[in-house]
């Protein structure tokens, strides 16, 4: 059933100050969603200046899929279309694809993107990467492989973001090696590749307990003239942490002191290790029976005012 002239122009009218009012008065969804429905039963007078409902309506979307939200995406999407808030475009359907990705949802993506091909509905890179994202938090590595190519048959020509993400769903995954590849297929595309493609490389490296192939990943990220984050210099020294309390001996106390030297790389070079990191580090040192070792970590804590 339609909504009546008048609902209509209700939303167009009661949407627009939404997101606005939200951000000034730190507002929630529910909270915005709450005052629509109640100016759509009339029940108030909808405040604030008039603006594009058009905007007014996608940032409404919009924040839905920031949040994550799927089925408050897809609710305000069908709202919207049937009153004629929004058009049956890219940038709409983008944002709904945007609450899959947050979700992890890949069935939901694949299944809005594949409404839009079917419907004529041209995707843009954003589309695509959108659902690749969605196939990384999934760590779905068949499906980011499957929509990368996708995007190429439909004459889409993959960015560095595309390349990036189909590498951290490799890496989420797991496997390493295909993470190697899609750099390297990365840097043949000349695309130059970010800190966040090479950390993805190291993770995958470190999960796959290949730490001398995480540092190797590291050299050539440093010879690549990308600086490496606080993640980079992290995932080595938890993996190195962990890989001395998988050894014993004399294995274990060298494992123990690479974990130390990538922690004071990271404090030469101005990146903060995390507490995580530090943590996995002092816990190395206690398990080697390092009281000093231990108390060097201790001190790192106190001058970065991570310990009491």
């Amino acid at each position: 059933m339609a909504l009546l002239p008048a609902e209509t122009a209700l939303v167009g009218r009661a949407v627009a100050p939404l997101t606005r009012r939200a951000a000034r008065e730190g507002e929630s969804i529910e909270v915005a969603e709450r005052r629509l429905r109640d100016l759509l039963g009339g029940r108030s007078s909808p405040p604030g200046p008039r603006m594009d409902r058009g905007k007014a309506a996608l940032s409404v979307l919009q924040a839905c899929g920031r949040r994550g939200d799927v089925m408050r995406a897809e609710a305000w999407f069908a709202l919207l279309r049937r009153a004629r808030a929004i058009p049956l475009a890219a940038h709409t359907v983008n944002a709904v694809i945007l609450a899959c990705a947050r979700a992890a949802d890949v069935p939901r993506a694949e299944g809005w993107l594949i409404q839009m091909l079917e419907k004529d509905i041209e995707p843009n890179v954003f589309t695509f990467n959108t659902v690749l994202a969605a196939c990384s938090e999934a760590a779905d590595m068949p499906a980011a492989h499957r929509w990368f190519h996708r995007m190429e048959d439909v004459g889409i020509t993959p960015d560095a973001v595309s390349y990036s993400t189909v590498i951290t769903a490799c890496a989420r995954a797991g496997n390493h090696p295909l993470a190697e590849d899609w750099l390297a297929r990365m840097r043949a595309a000349s695309i130059q590749p970010g800190v966040k493609c090479y950390s993805a490389v190291i993770t995958a490296c470190t999960a796959a307990r290949d730490v001398h192939g995480a540092e190797r990943w590291w050299r050539w990220m440093q010879e690549d003239g990308v600086t490496p984050d606080r993640a980079a210099y992290d995932t080595l020294i938890r993996a190195w942490s962990e890989e001395a309390g998988r050894s014993s001996g004399s294995s274990a106390a060298t494992a123990v002191e690479r974990a130390e030297a990538w922690l004071w790389k990271a404090r030469e070079a101005g990146a903060e290790p995390s507490d995580v990191a530090l943590l996995a580090l002092l816990a190395a040192f206690l398990r080697a029976d390092d009281p000093e070792g231990a108390q060097r970590v201790v001190e790192a804590m106190r001058s970065l005012g991570r310990w009491p």
